[in-house]
């Protein structure tokens, strides 16, 4: 009987050890945001963040919790605390919710859960009385939304389908965010070419990494054949710690396949520029001018900041810039690069010249500029523009040669004067032309 008297002394102290190490586990202050819902919203709308819940011991191995809400009042309870198997505590208890309301204050019952785990809590209070059912969810930290906050995004998208392999790409567009609570929101987006996209109550969950991940369903509105039709779609999103999305993808399994549409936030000028720009042709070189009506130079983009530029000029030849960089000010597109062009040369063959290029397009694509420079012909400018002359500055430059001035002169492409009998591409008075 001795014997089972100190057993069971024995566990009751290390039930009670335990149960005093499991409260000064979780003894302490925490920082915590919330979400207040009743029985007459259909989701959290009042929503508070940079608030404290803080736990202390009481002398029969339980704790008391305090929480302050401006304006849903003060709390006070009294809660057991257990360990869980995965080493998390549990602190199940009640008290009172004191509340002020048209000048009166009145007490009610509140029930109380959390979990404690890694120094985070979470939990809730509920006041089963007040307002047909009141809760108030509180986890730690800042609350997700708030702290990415709401507002419009600007960037760019990449559509993705069965039928291609290659992304359409739009350079510009919005997406629109709302918080609808401290880890939801409500995501508009529009794209011109895909449609508009609503959905409701996103979620959103912040990484260990301090990024955030953003879930949610909802519907893609598209028009096809003058037709406009709701498909489900299903969001993805990451967003930086400072609020970028770095992605959002709006996946419909039910078009074309399976189409993703992917935004991503940000500039991407190349997209923007990309497609035919229709010119008229100077080349100014130190013995005159030659011009061409109706050139055509392609830009097509490689990525986001880099595209390939393209110009094929019945006299002049293909000349292609692979790389030039694109940049965006407030008004304009800028454009830098080299190509290289081959040309006939003045022994009746082909040889390869290198040239810079730059390029400005405004930025409603209106009007433009390319200027294509080479180091031959004393010095050769290739302009392509839907600018008048005045306005680029382009002049008329008329031959002159260097005995006297005599018409017949004739050059090469390199500059160098040359009699009758050479073959290839010529220079006279100022045009192009082909001896054979």
């Amino acid at each position: 009987m001795k014997k089972l008297f100190t057993l069971i002394a024995f566990v009751t102290m290390t039930m009670a050890a335990n149960a005093a190490t499991a409260v000064e586990a979780v003894v302490g202050t925490y920082t915590v945001h919330s979400d207040v819902d009743f029985l007459y919203v259909s989701r959290y709308n009042y929503v508070y963040t940079d608030e404290t819940v803080t736990i202390t011991a009481t002398e029969d191995d339980s704790v008391s919790v305090s929480y302050v809400n401006a304006v849903w009042g003060t709390y006070n309870v009294k809660a057991g605390v257990t360990v869980g198997e995965d080493g998390s505590y549990s602190l199940v208890g009640y008290g009172t919710a004191t509340m002020t309301a048209h000048t009166s204050t009145s007490d009610y019952y509140a029930d109380f859960e959390a979990i404690v785990s890694a120094g985070a809590i979470s939990g809730t209070f509920s006041m089963e009385s007040v307002m047909g059912g009141t809760t108030i969810t509180f986890a730690s930290g800042d609350a997700p939304a708030f702290a990415i906050g709401s507002g419009e995004h600007r960037g760019y998208t990449e559509t993705l389908f069965t039928y291609i392999s290659t992304p359409m790409c739009d350079a510009y567009d919005t997406l629109t965010v709302a918080i609808a609570g401290s880890d939801v929101f409500d995501i508009t987006y529009t794209n011109a070419t895909w449609g508009d996209y609503v959905v409701d109550s996103a979620v959103v969950v912040a990484n260990e990494d301090g990024t955030y991940s953003i879930t949610g369903v909802g519907t893609a509105t598209m028009a096809a054949h003058g037709v406009a039709n709701d498909y489900y779609c299903e969001l993805s999103a990451t967003v930086s710690a400072e609020g970028v999305f770095s992605e959002a993808t709006f996946y419909m399994e039910s078009v074309m396949g399976g189409t993703s549409v992917v935004f991503f936030e940000g500039s991407a000028p190349a997209y923007a520029i990309a497609g035919s720009y229709i010119g008229d042709l100077t080349g100014t070189f130190a013995y005159g001018t030659l011009s061409t009506e109706g050139d055509t130079v392609v830009v097509d983009w490689e990525d986001t900041v880099t595209a390939t530029v393209e110009l094929n000029d019945t006299t002049w030849g293909y000349f292609l810039v692979e790389g030039a960089e694109v940049s965006e000010t407030d008004s304009t597109y800028v454009l830098t690069g080299s190509g290289s062009v081959a040309m006939d040369n003045h022994a009746g063959g082909v040889s390869d010249y290198a040239f810079d290029f730059s390029g400005t397009i405004s930025s409603d694509l209106s009007t433009y500029t390319f200027v294509y420079t080479l180091e031959i012909m004393g010095g050769l400018t290739i302009t392509v523009s839907n600018v008048s002359d005045e306005e680029t500055g382009i002049q008329t430059v008329t031959v002159t040669t260097g005995t006297g001035g005599s018409s017949n002169a004739i050059y090469d492409l390199s500059g160098r004067r040359v009699d009758s009998s050479y073959k290839g591409i010529v220079i006279k008075n100022g045009k192009k032309f082909v001896r054979r």
